[in-house]
């Protein structure tokens, strides 16, 4: 399976991918995250992007361009009832050879900012890696960003270590990155024990 085919398991959320000809990466889609309010915060956590210029304009150009190469996988979500935008994550650094792939690109709308609607977005997204026969799912996240190192320990992700130095951020600082992962033999107790957290609160 690949990993932005449609069709995203999930009981609590429906995920779309994002490149499609039903949902491209466009300027509609750029607009949706600048409405939402998630513009900055992506700005202030993602790494440089070699090409992505000096705005967050210039840097989703360079993204899509990524998505049209098949190396950048963005995938967006909405709830099940009245399809309200939740928010999105994405699949990079995707190996077949070694089986494993990063989630990253991580945003929720203003209005779903709360460990639940993570959760369940990070489910799904566990979930796609599964059926592409990920080994090991992988987040990288800055030590500076608390809020989203509670959530992955929350999740159940484990912490490998931290790599320092290991990117250019788009302030022209250096950031060491926090590395997380969930390998093979972890995974499914980690979506069992998420799906009944989740049933008891959707």
């Amino acid at each position: 399976m690949r990993l932005n085919a449609p069709n995203v398991e999930s009981q609590w959320l429906t995920v779309l991918p994002v490149g499609t000809p039903e949902l491209p990466f466009d300027e509609n889609f750029l607009k949706r995250i600048q409405t939402d309010g998630a513009e900055q915060a992506l700005w202030n956590w993602l790494p440089r992007l070699s090409g992505g210029g000096t705005s967050f304009e210039s840097y989703f150009g360079r993204m899509a361009k990524l998505v049209e190469q098949g190396r950048f996988f963005p995938m967006t979500a909405f709830t099940k009832g009245d399809h309200e935008n939740v928010g999105g994550a994405a699949f990079l650094r995707a190996s077949r050879t070694h089986r494993s792939v990063e989630i990253g690109f991580i945003w929720l709308n203003r209005d779903f900012r709360d460990w639940l609607y993570f959760a369940a977005l990070q489910e799904a997204m566990i979930r796609r890696a599964m059926a592409w026969r990920a080994k090991r799912i992988v987040w990288n996240v800055s030590p500076r960003n608390d809020r989203m190192i509670g959530a992955l320990e929350r999740l159940g992700a484990k912490r490998d270590g931290v790599l320092r130095s290991a990117y250019r951020m788009n302030d022209g600082s250096w950031s060491d990155t926090v590395v997380f992962s969930l390998v093979q033999d972890e995974i499914e107790g980690r979506l069992q024990s998420l799906a009944g957290q989740l049933k008891d609160a959707f």
